[in-house]
């Protein structure tokens, strides 16, 4: 009987496959975190020659390239979703 209960339990958690990307859709960060910033910003350091004095022009300029990349991912992950 114990079993039929476990199974019973574990039916009541299945949830339709778009409830659950919904979900996963609301839980998306906005934008990249701030590791992924710095490695894209020592890539284009890197691709610059290693020159030194422009830290924060290739900060800013990995921020905006990922901000980019996020804000055409969400609107497709959420029709996705739909």
């Amino acid at each position: 009987m114990a079993k039929l209960a476990e199974k019973s339990a574990e039916k009541a958690e299945v949830q339709p496959v778009n409830a659950v990307l919904a979900v996963e859709v609301e839980q998306l960060p906005v934008g990249p975190n701030r590791e992924q910033i710095e490695l894209r910003a020592y890539e284009i350091y890197v691709q610059r020659g290693s020159v030194d004095g422009n830290d924060l022009a290739d900060w800013l300029e990995a921020e905006n390239e990922l901000l980019a990349q996020a804000a055409l991912l969400v609107p497709i992950a959420k029709a996705a979703a739909a």
